[in-house]
């Protein structure tokens, strides 16, 4: 059986507060090599990290990240902080993508945005993507470390999304959401050049993942958390799973060998073998 992938879902957010600098860290500091987060625009037009389209539900606020600055969404504290008390050296509040770069160590970080009925994600995916390209040439002396976590970065998201990367950045490493009830049309798949097909998991089955191999692509899929169907999902050939509790989740797979403990991060390259 295949080794399968395990994507941090928005960091560790059992130990930390999700899509954190505690949380990127501790997830990368635990072996994910792959961690995922959320991007949003802060007043300024900056990206940040965060699901939501409010701060309500973790940071105890009802306003959108759009009418607070950056300086603002930085010095919010969590209404809880997690059950792992160490910061990983990084202060607490909404980080900026720049600030996650840096948390996120050698590890991939994967940026997703939101699927908004106003077509908001277009303009987050392009301004991420921009931003993204300028870290990753080095633009306004970031650090070497910044920049190749800027060069490792990859994108994940619906149509909409991934035309806005692959607009600003036609090098960009994309794991295309959409369709979310079969294989992604031929022509979509030619326009955009994803390298994977990332649906949620429900629509993975040995049909749909035979059929995106057949476009060249892999099949990575969210959200997993539980045992029985990530060993279903790597019996059938998905390659990466995108999990809340990755580390928990990875521990249980390696005892029945179907996740090797040396591959939490799969080789992508054509013939790598772990």
């Amino acid at each position: 059986m295949s080794p399968v992938q395990l994507v941090a879902h928005r960091g560790d957010p059992v130990a930390h507060v999700e899509n954190t600098l505690q949380a990127i860290a501790h997830a990368a500091a635990e072996g994910r090599e792959v961690v995922e987060g959320d991007l949003r625009l802060s007043a300024e037009g900056e990206p940040i990290l965060l699901h939501d389209s409010t701060l309500e539900r973790l940071w105890e606020c009802t306003a959108s990240p759009a009418e607070l600055s950056v300086s603002a969404l930085e010095a919010r504290e969590p209404a809880e902080h997690g059950t792992c008390a160490n910061d990983h050296g990084f202060e607490r509040g909404v980080p900026t993508l720049e600030r996650a770069l840096d948390a996120v160590g050698d590890a991939v970080l994967l940026l997703d945005f939101p699927g908004e009925s106003d077509g908001a994600e277009q303009e987050i995916a392009r301004v991420s993507a921009s931003r993204i390209r300028a870290m990753a040439s080095g633009e306004g002396g970031r650090s070497d470390e910044r920049r190749a976590a800027a060069a490792r970065a990859e994108f994940t998201g619906g149509v909409t999304a991934m035309r806005a990367v692959r607009e600003v950045l036609p090098t960009a490493r994309l794991r295309m959401t959409y369709p979310l009830d079969g294989v992604p049309d031929p022509a979509l798949v030619e326009e955009l050049e994803p390298y994977s097909w990332n649906p949620h998991f429900g629509g993975c089955s040995p049909t749909t993942v035979s059929a995106a191999r057949a476009l060249g692509l892999r099949t990575t899929c969210w959200t997993v958390d539980d045992a029985e169907p990530a060993r279903a999902l790597a019996a059938m050939g998905v390659e990466a799973v995108t999990s809340t509790r990755a580390g928990d989740l990875l521990r249980v797979l390696n005892q029945h060998a179907e996740v090797r403990g040396a591959c939490a991060q799969i080789a992508w390259d054509e013939g790598a073998m772990c």
